[in-house]
């Protein structure tokens, strides 16, 4: 997204410059010539041969100047190649592959989302898919919290901050779109095929987004929420995922975590100290402990 930002304002210092030469030229000309026939009564009054002569040589180097044509086709081409050259580099490295720490899948159907974790079962050495479905709060559901119309929903997705997420995207049904502008992503939902693209956040808390891609009566009603948490408490979020066995049902446990996740504040001192990151490393190193000592007993 930063790289979109300098992008953005990089060309905008062109247009501005554009616009300032072009609306310059213009006010000049109006002025110039704001009684049209002038020249022409002044070359049926004048007297003087030389003063017509040196009137119609200036007239000519404004109507039929090889320098000027080359000025206007050269300099537009040289800034179409200044914007195109760092244009494409931004546009390649969107698409490169990156390594990611974190895999969600994120399934479109008419009209909701579905988002799928891999999780590792360490009780029964493998890896399950967690999911669970996203649903559009209607406006009787609305709180003083969530009071966006038509953004809101009941789960939202998360995901963690300062590493790399990779969003593998698909569709069931129709083609969707899954945008989430704040993060500069925006990535169709085709039936049958799986593109990807790689998210990283580098601030804790809560995008929007909306599928962009007219797929039905109920297109409008389709939101994206992405909650963007510590890596510790997304780390928290999947172990007790893991205790569903896949299944997208809330236990009492993951509600727990699930209402950490939404109390968390949205701003840069809502990130968690280091005394309770180091907390939390441990209770999870020592849940970790004490499954493999059951395992191996």
């Amino acid at each position: 997204m930063e790289g979109i930002v300098s992008l953005y304002n990089y060309i905008m210092t062109y247009l501005v410059g554009i616009l300032f030469v072009v609306t310059t030229a213009l006010i000049f000309i109006v002025l110039t010539h704001l009684h049209g026939n002038r020249h022409i009564k002044q070359f049926r009054e004048e007297k003087d041969i030389n003063e017509l002569i040196y009137w119609v040589k200036f007239l000519q180097n404004w109507t039929h100047s090889t320098i000027l044509e080359l000025v206007w086709t050269i300099i537009p081409t040289v800034i179409l190649i200044a914007i195109a050259v760092p244009s494409f580099i931004l546009l390649y490295s969107l698409d490169e592959i990156v390594d990611t720490q974190c895999v969600v899948k994120i399934i479109a159907y008419q009209w909701y989302w579905k988002y799928e974790y891999p999780v590792y079962d360490s009780l029964n050495d493998d890896v399950i898919n967690f999911s669970y479905l996203s649903y559009m709060l209607p406006l009787e559901n609305l709180t003083e919290e969530d009071n966006l119309r038509l953004l809101e929903v009941d789960t939202p997705l998360v995901l963690p901050i300062n590493v790399n997420s990779k969003l593998v995207i698909t569709a069931k049904d129709v083609i969707h779109s899954f945008a989430v502008p704040a993060l500069g992503v925006k990535m169709d939902a085709v039936p049958g095929r799986l593109n990807q693209v790689t998210v990283h956040i580098f601030k804790p808390g809560v995008y929007y987004g909306q599928c962009s891609e007219l797929c039905g009566v109920n297109h409008a009603f389709m939101p994206i929420v992405i909650n963007a948490v510590s890596f510790n408490t997304f780390e928290q979020f999947l172990l007790t995922a893991a205790e569903t066995s896949g299944q997208p049902i809330f236990n009492a446990h993951q509600i727990e975590i699930w209402n950490l996740i939404k109390d968390i504040e949205l701003d840069d001192s809502a990130e968690l100290t280091v005394e309770n990151n180091k907390a939390n490393e441990e209770n999870i190193s020592s849940e970790v402990v004490e499954t493999t000592q059951s395992n191996n007993s």
